[in-house]
């Protein structure tokens, strides 16, 4: 045998024993407690900025160094897709219901709120309970990933 052949024989024969002792080790051990749940849940992390642009964070081509928030966006889901309103309590109330505001009972906020406004649906002021917000839906387990 050329001195080639018998380096890869013993390479051949070392990664066997250690699949085969690899594969013992498995199979005594407990399972893990994730697994006896079931499919696992995806982590979600939503962050929400007053007064931060689209493309201001690094990932999405902004010029400010955002390194944290890129590597979150890289190593994750981007959602690029959502479009604002003009005041920040009418978007976030569409970000957490995915609803039009005004179901959502966000028309306005609740600080420009006019007299006639008062007692008109999509006015409430607060996210009503037409909606499901989605801290609810994600506690619930009945969100589903494309």
């Amino acid at each position: 045998m050329t001195k080639r052949l018998v380096h890869l024989l013993g390479l051949l024969i070392t990664l066997t024993i250690s699949i085969a002792l690899v594969s013992c080790k498995r199979e005594t051990e407990a399972p893990a407690e994730s697994s006896l749940a079931g499919p696992r849940q995806p982590n979600i992390l939503l962050i929400v900025a007053d007064d931060l642009g689209y493309s201001d964070i690094g990932s999405f081509g902004g010029e400010i160094a955002t390194p944290t928030l890129d590597r979150l966006a890289n190593e994750g889901l981007q959602l690029s897709n959502f479009h604002v309103l003009p005041t920040c309590s009418p978007s976030r109330s569409v970000l957490l219901s995915g609803t039009d505001n005004h179901v959502a009972g966000m028309g306005t906020m609740g600080e420009v709120k006019t007299p006639e406004m008062e007692g008109h649906p999509g006015y409430a002021g607060y996210l009503n309970f037409e909606v499901a917000a989605l801290p609810e839906v994600m506690q619930a387990g009945i969100h589903q990933l494309a």
